[in-house]
């Protein structure tokens, strides 16, 4: 590649053509290395053949069985606890119920004694749900506008451990959210930004907001 390159994206699961633009994007240019949204132990607590959170994690798997050199840029912890405050949020948004977690996490630790191997998986998802709880606190729950200034501050920080985590790796193309690119694309010198809305060609970008927690995911691991 002859320019290294950040593309703001807005993984959303309702434009599967995104990913695949980006995917074709991706073997156009011939990367020897992609830095993606993703913890930098993400390997460590996902089995080889396993692509989750959706958007980044099926472009980990493409990128790495593609010989491309997969370069996870989020600090764990800063990640960890972005979800928890928004599957906090989801629950005092009245999307998802207090119930749902708690079963789950229950659910967790009896998937961990019955299957072992599963254990590194379940780890993080584990955290993420505990962390959750403790947002929400045990009576109370925290205002919407508590949760957002809570993420606005999470946001911020993820923004600076990327652009240093960037600045260090330095791979060739960097896929992040687009509020994530537009926030730190003027302290990377040398990447050329863009909304791969407007690179591909894909139309109306969808509109920007908090993205509520996969429900689906909680369910798979609810008591029944």
């Amino acid at each position: 590649m002859t320019e290294k390159m950040l593309w703001g994206v807005a993984h959303a699961i309702d434009r599967p053509e995104e990913l695949k633009a980006v995917m074709r994007g991706i073997l156009e240019r011939t990367p020897s290395s992609v830095g993606l949204e993703l913890p930098e132990d993400y390997f460590d607590r996902n089995p080889p053949e396993y692509s989750d959170p959706y958007f980044f994690g099926d472009i980990a798997l493409f990128s790495r069985d593609n010989g491309i050199k997969v370069v996870p840029l989020e600090d764990p912890e800063l990640w960890d606890t972005s979800i928890a405050i928004t599957n906090a949020y989801t629950v005092v948004n009245g999307h998802l119920r207090r119930e749902n977690l708690e079963r789950a996490k229950e659910k967790m630790k009896h998937t961990v004694e019955m299957f072992p191997e599963k254990r590194r998986m379940v780890k993080g998802f584990k955290r993420q749900v505990t962390k959750t709880l403790q947002i929400l606190g045990k009576s109370a729950y925290p205002s919407i506008e508590a949760l957002m200034a809570m993420k606005n501050d999470y946001d911020g920080k993820r923004n600076k451990y990327m652009t240093q985590s960037t600045l260090s790796k330095q791979p060739d193309i960097v896929i992040i959210g687009d509020a994530h690119a537009q926030a730190i694309k003027g302290a990377l010198p040398g990447y050329v930004y863009a909304d791969v809305y407007d690179l591909f060609s894909l139309g109306p970008r969808p509109a920007r907001g908090l993205r509520l927690f996969p429900v689906d995911t909680i369910m798979r691991y609810r008591s029944r």
